[in-house]
């Protein structure tokens, strides 16, 4: 009886090629999921001069810092164009800035960097804002608050007193009708809480709106074009921007306001309980009369060091990886670090600072 040969055995080399394929199949899917898993999470990554242990400020376009006796500016938005460097001539000082204005000061005084002459206060200065050309110092002189607007040469343009509230924030945004300073005050001679949120046009010079919350303590306020989102210890508010008048309000009782982004489709909202970063929840809204929320709870490790939104996106860090999860609590990737990280700092929608204590990394999210 002849012995019946093996069919495959006539071309051996078809069964290497057949291997050689599903390997190569099996390889590209392999590094296809690992990009997917890793991708789309940051541009890139790059060590700073600088210590998130130093005295430093985000400015919209990049950072200020001080190193030894000098004030250093990395540009981020001009990719590094407009950095500077200048001596400093002031002790004890603070820093502030936007894109268009940078302020060193101090208890006493304030220098507008490429103003001809520092600006001297009486009284005390306990806080600066910079807007658009614009500068708000917040001084107390005999017990009373009073916040004073310069232009970007120090020259003084206008000044608020506050005599019967107290003064709990300030600062600057922008809407579709320009540049507005805003101011949050509380009446404590009030039976109930009452806050005041009052908002100037800088230009004119006038009062553009002013809104009311009662009955609870505010914590946050954001803003975008269009709106005015305040966050009390009851509520979450909105209010429109050009009216001055409330929308609508979601429920956040029982929670904590721990960061906000508003540059994504929807305004996103992060909240927690307590000191907890285990389990937060995320509530996202319509810029519109009716809220339409989107409220989900995320669990995340046990070992996330801090959270934070951008641009629409959640980003949990950990000491190994940042995770990034989608507005509706989807895990969507994973950015390994090269380190250890034992601290993370948010700078803005789309820089975060990582430092694992030799150094510090920006890190640009996608």
């Amino acid at each position: 009886m002849r012995n019946r040969k093996n069919k495959n055995m006539k071309h051996p080399y078809r069964n290497w090629i057949v291997i050689l394929i599903i390997a190569f199949i099996v390889t590209a899917v392999g590094i296809f999921l690992i990009k997917a898993l890793s991708g789309g999470i940051v541009k890139s990554a790059k060590k700073m001069p600088f210590s998130v242990r130093d005295s430093f400020t985000y400015t919209d376009d990049g950072v200020m810092y001080i190193s030894g006796g000098t004030l250093c500016f990395l540009d981020f938005a001009n990719a590094g164009k407009n950095n500077f460097t200048k001596a400093l001539t002031m002790t004890n000082f603070k820093l502030a800035g936007s894109p268009s204005v940078k302020v060193i000061y101090n208890e006493t005084s304030m220098q507008i960097v490429g103003a001809n002459y520092p600006v001297e206060f009486s009284g005390i200065v306990l806080d600066v804002k910079c807007g658009d050309g614009t500068v708000a110092v917040l001084k107390r002189e005999n017990q009373l608050d009073a916040i004073l607007v310069f232009n970007d040469m120090g020259e003084q343009t206008d000044r608020f007193d506050f005599t019967d509230v107290s003064l709990i924030s300030f600062g600057f945004y922008t809407s579709v009708a320009g540049q507005r300073l805003y101011t949050t005050t509380l009446d404590t001679d009030a039976s109930l809480p009452l806050t005041t949120i009052t908002t100037y046009d800088v230009e004119r010079k006038a009062t553009s709106g002013i809104m009311t919350v009662q009955s609870q303590l505010v914590s946050n306020i954001g803003f975008t074009e269009k709106s005015i989102f305040v966050t009390g210890t009851e509520n979450l508010i909105r209010f429109r921007e050009q009216t001055g008048t409330e929308s609508y309000r979601q429920k956040v009782y029982g929670y904590e306001f721990y960061d906000a982004s508003y540059k994504g489709k929807r305004p996103l909202f992060l909240f927690n309980q307590g000191n907890e970063l285990n389990a937060v929840r995320l509530i996202s809204l319509d810029e519109a009369d009716i809220a339409n929320e989107f409220i989900t709870t995320v669990q995340l490790p046990d070992d996330v060091i801090n959270v934070f939104l951008s641009n629409g996106w959640m980003y949990a860090v950990t000491p190994n990886s940042l995770l990034k999860y989608s507005a509706s609590g989807e895990f969507l990737g994973e950015y390994a670090f090269s380190g250890t990280i034992s601290m993370a700092y948010k700078l803005s929608n789309g820089y975060i600072l990582v430092d694992d204590g030799a150094s510090t990394t920006l890190l640009v999210l996608e």
